[in-house]
């Protein structure tokens, strides 16, 4: 069992996943019921979307993409909580980047 809340753990907790209609171009769904290990932070599901949708960071330039954690900006040091709601949308429509 984790000492601190900083502490990541083998025990789960289930999180949803929210895209906009930009990104569903590029996830193929709206939504994901995934989970990830308690203690876990946000910038570890960042890493996990954009790893396994390399087309979104190969398509949005940086500072487009925005995210909130249960309708808020992460919070830093929070870990993710069981039922927390994560939403990926794409903050400006301009900056799409051309290969």
């Amino acid at each position: 069992m984790p000492t601190s809340s900083s502490e990541v753990s083998l025990e789960p907790v289930w999180i949803d996943i929210i895209y906009d209609r930009k990104l569903q171009k590029i996830t193929g769904k709206s939504r994901e019921h995934t989970m990830c290990n308690k203690g876990c932070h946000f910038f570890f599901i960042l890493q996990c979307v954009l790893a396994e949708y390399p087309a979104i960071h190969r398509t949005y330039a940086p500072g487009v993409l925005g995210f909130t954690v249960n309708g808020k900006p992460p919070a830093p040091g929070r870990p993710m909580l069981d039922g927390d709601v994560v939403e990926f949308l794409v903050c400006a429509s301009t900056a799409v980047m051309h290969s």
